[in-house]
């Protein structure tokens, strides 16, 4: 009978931790891939959906691989010099620390790339019909940079609050200066608790041109021969160009090939040549694609569980 009464308050006992256990194994973590220039909406959704078969092909165990879910956060294209100009904007504001803000970094760089007359555009007396229509584009830019970051960040918030998932950011290319303002944004929102949540916001930083990083839980995977190391103050490579040969070309474009910046062309693709290899600082030889997609399983392993699930793990990824 002792027994008996033993075995019960035990399991009264250990009930709300088995119960939230439960609840916890469908709720893992969210994967959001951010995009940078010159990309539309099809190619950033193959972009996810190209992460989540890699993963599933590393793990060989496509069950359990529903504790990480894929999604997406797009950074909408205008055209090659406007989104070009819009990343040096955002990296004027990111050294500056917002003294100087968006808008008035990408206006300037806007007239100082098409050698505009630096005259009021409201004075539309002032100005030539050039100078006008590309005001409109500039305008229109900037809405669409605030409505990127505002989507993202409710997308981040709702997740965690309603979904009650971790989130762990992919930000590649310009799309690691929408990942920082995001955070920025979230910690300064009345309604989330940001030094709460911090905890279980992760970001991996792919090919970035900014060395800043907000998430408390970051990766950064950036070869050698990328043209973002190019960018004042972007971060040194962390994976380097193992002799490449010239004559040998397996990726989709030359223009892929030459800049070494591509996410799917560069770091979702393992090349099996010698000399098209990669090696880290430790001098082993790696391919990028199991780089990238390590990085994204180690960081949502050191996540802490979300507050609304204290005993929950992933163990999928220990």
């Amino acid at each position: 009978m002792k027994r008996l009464t033993f075995y019960f308050v035990m399991m009264f006992y250990f009930l709300p931790a088995l119960s939230y256990a439960l609840t916890c194994s469908i709720n893992g973590t969210d994967v959001i891939f951010v995009n940078g220039i010159m990309n539309d909406s099809r190619s950033v959704d193959f972009t996810r959906k190209k992460m989540s078969s890699h993963l599933v092909a590393l793990k060989r165990n496509i069950d359990r691989t529903s504790i990480l879910a894929f999604d997406t956060s797009y950074n909408e294209s205008v055209d090659l010099i406007t989104d070009f100009l819009e990343s040096w904007a955002q990296s004027i504001e990111s050294k500056t620390n917002g003294l100087i803000s968006f808008d008035t970094a990408f206006v300037a760089l806007y007239r100082l790339w098409f050698a505009l007359p630096r005259t009021d555009p409201i004075n539309t007396d002032a100005v030539d019909s050039y100078y006008l229509e590309n005001y409109e584009k500039i305008n229109q830019l900037l809405d669409l940079e605030k409505h990127d970051v505002t989507r993202l960040v409710s997308k981040i918030k709702d997740k965690i609050l309603l979904d009650d998932r971790k989130v762990l950011i992919v930000s590649h290319s310009q799309g690691n200066f929408f990942a920082n303002k995001a955070l920025l944004q979230l910690s300064e929102l009345p309604d989330f608790d940001y030094e709460k949540y911090k905890g279980i916001i992760g970001n991996i930083r792919v090919a970035s041109p900014v060395s800043k990083v907000i998430a408390d839980y970051s990766v950064l995977v950036q070869n050698s021969a990328d043209v973002i190391l190019k960018v004042p103050g972007a971060p040194a490579a962390n994976y380097f160009l193992y002799v490449p040969h010239p004559d040998y070309d397996i990726r989709s474009s030359a223009e892929d090939k030459k800049n070494n910046h591509s996410f799917i062309e560069t770091y979702m693709f393992d090349l099996a040549a010698p000399g098209e290899l990669y090696y880290n600082e430790n001098q082993s030889l790696v391919g990028l694609r199991k780089r990238t997609i390590k990085a994204i399983t180690d960081t949502a392993a050191k996540l802490r569980p979300h507050p609304s699930c204290p005993y929950c793990t992933d163990t999928f990824f220990n």
